[in-house]
């Protein structure tokens, strides 16, 4: 429940923020996707679905959902994975023996060396 608030917070932060960076947008959304991807501080359906269903006011709400635009399109590693997890798993994946096995290794693919 703490978690919960706290991403609550922090997507607020982030639209305040991203709305006064201006011409430093793509800095920011590049910060962010470290932090999702990178060193793991977020985890991306946490701050996607907390960013899309928080009640913002008009302004507020196109530029949560530009974040999340930016973040899931905008930039490769999502994409690398989505693309990695279908060739990887068969539609009828619930049917072949081995999938357990190929569902965890794809964790182990994406591993995050963590830099301190």
């Amino acid at each position: 429940k703490q978690l919960s608030q706290h991403i609550r917070l922090f997507s607020d932060y982030l639209v305040l923020e991203f709305k006064k960076l201006g011409s430093f947008v793509n800095k920011g959304v590049g910060v962010l996707r470290d932090m999702v991807f990178k060193y793991d501080i977020l985890t991306l359906d946490k701050l996607v679905l907390t960013m899309a269903m928080r009640h913002y006011e008009a302004n507020h709400a196109r530029v949560c959902f530009f974040i999340i635009q930016l973040l899931l399109f905008k930039e490769p590693d999502f994409r690398l994975r989505v693309t990695s997890l279908t060739n990887e798993v068969s539609p009828q994946h619930w049917h072949a023996t081995d999938s357990y096995t190929k569902t965890q290794e794809l964790p182990e693919k994406f591993s995050r060396e963590f830099q301190l």
